[in-house]
């Protein structure tokens, strides 16, 4: 029942949460709640009856979180609180992994043809679109859609293949 349903419930707490881990905790309380209570259930339409224990899981947790005087994550953030040391470790992690992807990235590129490289560049750096990257390129949009493809192709599986690059 969990497997056929959970995309589901939450997929509805989601669009009630506006939060994907929250959805989580949610849809996870609405599986408990309808495990637990099983025996009440007559049959009929099964969604139904666990989109409406989502329902009540949601309204639940919105209406004791007023009173709980708790906040998520993202209203902390949202409300300007000091990061904590934890985060700036974090950020300090995800920036340092992120330029050395980015320097790999940049490694690969330069792997790639110079048409492929251009039009990776217009259309992914530049924002350019089809049409326009064909215009520049003086290519049909179609050979342009071929060339993109094949570029994102090769640098997908170099990328996946690739050693990292040394600092």
């Amino acid at each position: 029942m969990y497997e056929r349903h959970v995309g589901l419930v939450r997929g509805y707490a989601l669009s009630r949460a506006g939060c994907p881990v929250l959805a989580d905790d949610l849809a996870s309380e609405t599986f408990l709640r309808a495990f637990r209570r099983m025996e009440l259930f007559k049959g009929g339409n099964l969604e139904a009856w666990l989109t409406s224990i989502t329902r009540n899981v949601v309204t639940d947790h919105f209406r004791l979180a007023r009173t709980r005087r708790e906040l998520t994550v993202d209203e902390v953030h949202l409300h300007g609180a000091q990061a904590g040391p934890e985060d700036l470790m974090l950020e300090r992690w995800e920036t340092a992994r992120h330029r050395d992807q980015l320097k790999q990235m940049r490694h690969l590129m330069g792997e790639l043809t110079e048409d492929q490289r251009r039009c990776l560049t217009l259309r992914y750096l530049e924002g350019k679109t089809i049409a326009e990257t064909a215009k520049t390129l003086e290519r049909s949009e179609g050979a342009v859609k071929v060339l993109q493809h094949r570029a994102v192709r090769a640098l997908r599986d170099r990328f996946a293949d690739a050693t990292p690059v040394a600092k």
